[in-house]
């Protein structure tokens, strides 16, 4: 039996009062337009010009203050109750939307003071709320990165247990060993199709030159960056690994694209959602996934100008998949927004560096050297970036 899923009423509600302001906006215009200056007869009810006026001020105003406690939220670093955000945007909606855009203040007796005793209540339980939440100990937050897994997280030190040192030395070493089984399978697969990565020799059969795709990849991850090194380094790939923090490759990424016009672009670190199974379309949700949007937006303002024709990967653990596409990517992570491998990303790169430019590679072609599949990465395509001599 499927477990239900709870309703996120905070969102639902919020969405549905903020639709409330914007609707209405063009409606007021036109009345502005074309309502009288006066009301020469003077008869009640009839609004002119400065009405319609003061009800798209208010409007523009109640959309601004629905966005200030997500504001505060994130300068002062505290957590706003959830109740206590509901009780605030009700309250703007009925002041704003029923107030001014339905006319309640002219057509339900005393709804101006029913308005004015719901907003020294809700002061007061703000104010009380502001005093326990600055009176509540301050408790240390541990931010941990995945040691063979591309996730990031956080959790209270209270929280944390300590893991023995030879049991992450085994981890280590089962990882390590894992890459070394990939490199070994990965470069059987060219021998056997008789290709030699940049070099022609006269053994028992000649191997056919090839010039791989040219990489450049971005890991915001110091200890991944030179693993992902010694990986296409020990294949033969031509690729530059830099290590940049996630939040700093946007703004890198563009001068590096000029300094090495590579082929290829891997965006990647450590990515994570904050909350589990829901707002799967908050980018806010998501640790690290706006980094990566902006640096494949960035990558492609530089394409466009150069006419490269880049192939990119971006993404980490549970990144927003849907919306790096949208940016751009040919290939992402994580659709499924699972846990994905740390060689998850350099198996794609290494499957378009070596693939003739002529032939399109597709997320099947690729799915089945990965440890979760489509589930872990996806994309649009791309074609090879390999040439032979």
């Amino acid at each position: 039996m499927k477990e239900k899923k709870k309703r996120d009423w905070k969102s639902i509600i919020g969405i549905t009062v903020l639709i409330s302001f914007i609707a209405p906006i063009a409606f007021i215009i036109y009345k502005i337009i074309v309502s009288p200056t006066t009301n020469v007869e003077q008869i009640e009810g009839v609004r002119v010009k400065t009405d319609y006026i003061l009800m798209l001020t208010q409007c523009v105003l109640g959309v601004i203050a629905f966005f200030l406690p997500n504001m505060l939220s994130k300068k002062l670093k505290i957590v706003i109750p959830t109740n206590m955000y509901i009780v605030y945007v009700l309250f703007l909606w009925g002041a704003v939307f029923l107030g001014e855009v339905r006319n309640f203040y002219y057509r339900v007796p005393h709804w101006d003071t029913i308005l004015h005793t719901c907003s020294g209540a809700m002061l007061g339980a703000l104010g009380f709320s502001f005093i326990n939440i600055l009176n509540k100990p301050e408790e240390k937050i541990a931010v941990l990165n995945g040691v063979i897994e591309r996730i990031e997280a956080d959790s209270k030190i209270a929280d944390l247990e300590l893991v023995d040192k030879q049991k992450v030395k085994d981890i280590l070493r089962k990882m390590d060993s894992k890459i070394e089984n990939r490199i070994e399978k990965s470069k059987q697969q060219w021998e056997d199709r008789n290709y030699r990565i940049g070099v022609v020799t006269n053994q028992t059969r000649a191997k056919e030159k090839i010039i791989t795709g040219e990489i450049l990849h971005l890991d915001g991850d110091r200890k991944y960056s030179e693993k992902s090194y010694r990986y296409y380094r020990k294949l033969g790939l031509n690729a530059i690994v830099k290590y940049i923090p996630e939040y700093r490759q946007p703004r890198v990424v563009y001068q590096l694209l000029e300094s090495y016009n590579p082929d290829i672009l891997v965006i990647t670190g450590h990515d994570g959602m904050i909350k589990r199974g829901m707002r799967y379309n908050d980018i806010y949700n998501y640790r690290n996934s706006r980094y990566f949007i902006e640096t494949v937006k960035e990558a492609r303002k530089y394409d466009k100008q150069k006419g490269k024709k880049l192939v990119i990967f971006a993404g980490a653990c549970q990144s927003y998949f849907e919306a790096i596409i949208s940016a751009g990517a040919n290939f992402a992570s994580s659709p499924a927004r699972i846990l994905i491998d740390f060689l998850d990303p350099l198996v794609v790169a290494e499957k378009i560096a070596l693939t003739e430019k002529y032939k399109y590679i597709t997320i099947d072609d690729i799915a089945y050297e990965l440890r979760d599949g489509r589930d872990g990465i996806g994309g649009i395509g791309a074609n090879g970036k390999m040439t032979k001599c």
